[in-house]
């Protein structure tokens, strides 16, 4: 066995040697690439937009490879792909959507790719489907998937495919290149390239904002012996909704500076006020 010499490669063939004149006759065989691949397909969910980038990680063996081949949930959808030494993006296939990746050279062992493409989501829909980005000629594949929300919308699983098991966010690997994942509502590991996460989708209501409220003033004033003043008011205070904020000065009063966060600022004075 290769492994009682340490030999761990996969296709290693050892023998032991019995008498000093021996000889061994080999036949080759060109052996076709095997491909297995791990996809993170991040989905963000927006009203009226589902959004999808998808980190994948080829593991290649025995040759190498040139072209990738890849299938988004719809045939119409159409894909950005980015990597190393990509040559040329092609659809190739209409009817079925899928699209194939030509790099400028083969590549072995491992090789990443991102693939980013967005679906229609209808603002009066309460439900809604997420599909897999699939890699056609691949021998397996699996992964993660995540699903964040923005705005007012709460996300919650409706129904989850047997090829899905809940999984921690923060333990995906960092290998695939995604950043930080901590504010994933929604993830999970999948085993197969084929599953379906139906999600439930309700849309929240604006709370109302409350008005700004001033939460310290401070006033320091110089007053000069013809009876002129230099005053320096600063103002802290929560803004609310509010985006202009009006002051009425005293009678002949002229503004020299005005500083919003230690940036200078350009007042609007009309009437007085």
């Amino acid at each position: 066995s290769p492994r009682e010499l340490g030999i761990r490669q996969e296709g290693s063939l050892a023998y032991r040697l019995l008498r000093p004149d021996w000889n061994i006759e080999f036949q080759s065989e060109v052996m076709d690439p095997k491909v297995k691949v791990e996809v993170l397909q991040r989905a963000a969910l927006s009203e009226g937009l589902l959004k999808v980038r998808c980190h994948l990680q080829y593991d290649i063996e025995h040759a190498g490879v040139k072209t990738f081949r890849l299938q988004p949930p719809r045939p119409e959808v159409a894909l950005v792909v980015s990597g190393r030494n990509v040559s040329r993006v092609r659809k190739i296939d209409e009817e079925n959507g899928i699209w194939e990746v030509e790099l400028h050279g083969k590549v072995e062992h491992r090789y990443g790719m991102e693939v980013a493409y967005q679906l229609p989501f209808a603002p009066d829909r309460s439900e809604f489907s997420i599909r897999p980005l699939r890699t056609p000629g691949t021998e397996s594949q699996k992964g993660y998937i995540i699903v964040l929300s923005s705005g007012r919308l709460q996300v919650q699983p409706a129904a989850v495919s047997e090829f899905l098991r809940p999984e921690d966010a923060r333990s995906i690997p960092r290998r695939f290149g995604a950043g930080d994942l901590s504010d994933a509502v929604l993830c999970y590991r999948s085993t197969e390239r084929d599953y379906e996460l139906k999600l439930n989708v309700v849309r929240h209501t604006a709370a109302d904002v409350l008005p700004a409220q001033v939460q310290s003033v401070q006033l320091d004033s110089v007053i000069t012996k013809d009876g002129q003043s230099l005053n320096n008011m600063t103002m802290e205070l929560e803004p609310g909704s509010l985006r202009f904020l009006e002051m009425r000065l005293p009678s002949e009063a002229e503004i020299w500076s005005v500083f919003v966060n230690e940036t200078a600022v350009r007042p609007l004075v009309e009437g007085g006020i």
